[in-house]
């Protein structure tokens, strides 16, 4: 067995997976509460939209 075929290898591979997908998860909430923040200010101006 190599680096990459070890449990090790395989237990570091699959924490870094998990880590990507959640870093992408925590940046789409962070995108989308930011966009759902600029509806209600638009929505809540006198103006119509």
């Amino acid at each position: 067995m190599d680096e990459h075929t070890g449990d090790a290898g395989i237990d570091t591979r699959l924490q870094a997976f998990f880590n990507t997908v959640k870093s992408y998860l925590e940046i789409e909430v962070k995108q989308t509460s930011k966009r759902d923040e600029n509806r209600y200010l638009c929505c809540t101006s006198k103006r119509e939209v």
